[in-house]
């Protein structure tokens, strides 16, 4: 599948993801070190984040609340709120990646394919983390 993606919180947000999605299967699998758990990795962003003179700061954790069972929110009242998880990386390239360009298409895409008892109030609550910070 190829996809173009111009919009940079899609973009960094992904990428975030994979880098995620591979630390974890490399030191659990591939190492077998049981001890390691970088499950909370790359999930400390906040709306304060900000980077190039005041602008949102783009790699979020949006696509490893997708996949992950951890609500950060629960641990930092200042992190997102997240309900979703089980999505896998295929079912997040196959099914909502392609052709979001922007947070309201992203949204859209999620909310018509809404997998693993995920529902349309849960993305509403996880995409509203990033509302109004030009994305």
């Amino acid at each position: 599948m190829s996809f173009y993606i111009s919009n940079k919180f899609i973009c960094e947000s992904w990428a975030r993801c994979i880098q995620w999605k591979i630390t974890n299967h490399h030191y659990n699998a591939d190492l077998g070190i049981t001890t390691y758990n970088h499950k909370n990795g790359f999930q400390d962003w906040a709306r304060s984040n900000t980077y190039n003179n005041g602008y949102p700061y783009p790699y979020t954790p949006v696509f490893i609340d997708l996949i992950d069972n951890i609500n950060q929110y629960e641990q930092d009242q200042n992190q997102c709120k997240d309900n979703i998880s089980g999505y896998s990386l295929l079912e997040i390239q196959n099914t909502i990646l392609g052709r979001s360009y922007n947070l309201k298409i992203l949204r859209s895409r999620l909310k018509s394919n809404l997998l693993h008892g995920a529902t349309v109030e849960d993305v509403d609550e996880l995409l509203d983390n990033y509302i109004d910070l030009g994305f």
